[in-house]
């Protein structure tokens, strides 16, 4: 749990306010792929420069994910799919390479109309290390939606291919 956290920090700067869960949103993923989302990213930070994130289709309902850092340094592979809850979406964020999944929650804000730019909230209440099943993630995402403080932070990301 704790590498996760430390490698999604790393791909989206919120190592601060990092929270996971055992448990994702769906159990299944039901919300087929948005071609919008596929393509190389960079995150609108300037200390991101010489990395990116690459995202691009595992199947009709998930997102492989790659963080490539700059400088032949290596990647981070992750898993992705997107649940919605009351017409709003949710990214379900793990590692590709543990077994033992956790999970980290990120609320899609916006994705521009010209598809080049999308936005997103990193879920960082604590309490969600402490929800116990997968309908008890949802019911309180659900009952915390519109909680500002529900969120950590947000970043932005823009297309580069």
């Amino acid at each position: 749990m704790r590498q996760l956290c430390y490698l999604a920090a790393t791909v989206l700067f919120l190592f601060s306010s990092c929270v996971s869960s055992h448990y994702p949103i769906d159990k299944v993923p039901c919300v087929q792929l948005n071609p919008a989302l596929l393509g190389t990213w960079k995150i609108n930070e300037t200390s991101e420069r010489n990395n990116s994130i690459i995202i691009s289709r595992k199947s009709a309902y998930e997102y492989m994910v790659e963080y490539a850092q700059g400088g032949n340094k290596g990647s981070e592979f992750f898993n992705a799919y997107i649940s919605e809850i009351d017409h709003n979406y949710f990214i379900n964020f793990s590692s590709a390479k543990d077994t033992v999944k956790d999970y980290m929650f990120f609320r899609i804000l916006y994705v521009s109309k010209t598809g080049d730019r999308f936005k997103l909230a990193i879920v960082g209440d604590t309490t969600m290390r402490e929800v116990k099943d997968a309908a008890k993630i949802r019911a309180t995402i659900s009952r915390n939606l519109l909680k500002s403080d529900f969120y950590s932070d947000t970043t932005e990301l823009f297309r580069i291919r």
